[in-house]
């Protein structure tokens, strides 16, 4: 069964694809054409602390194939859609859980959440 979602982002550059991040950290890509669930990765997790929530999520307005998803973990990453895998993983080291991500319009400026 799916685990209760978090976060959602809709692919704005093809509108065929719906982003969703889950409690448990897991990310999927859901097919708007087919319904079509498919497992992209784990996403945040933080073994120290026992937290694995994916909170954030968005899709890069500018930059095909990339989203950027926040978590628990206090950490961003960005994403390639492309093949499913971590691109970069940013803000590693901030001691407070990340609730939030968006990029701007341009899709040069990410802002982040705390909470």
């Amino acid at each position: 069964s799916m685990p209760s979602i978090m976060t959602l982002s809709l692919d704005f550059s093809t509108q065929t694809r719906l982003l969703v991040g889950c409690q448990s950290s897991e990310l999927y890509e859901v097919a708007l054409e087919t319904g079509d669930l498919s497992l992209i990765d784990s996403g945040h997790s933080d073994s120290r602390s026992g937290l694995a929530e994916t909170w954030g999520l968005s899709v890069n307005p500018a930059t095909k194939n990339m989203f950027a998803t926040a978590g628990d973990d206090g950490s961003v990453r960005i994403w390639n859609c492309r093949d499913n895998r971590l691109k970069e993983e940013i803000f590693t080291n901030l001691q407070a859980p990340m609730r939030a991500v968006d990029f701007s319009p341009d899709g040069y400026l990410l802002a982040v959440g705390f909470g």
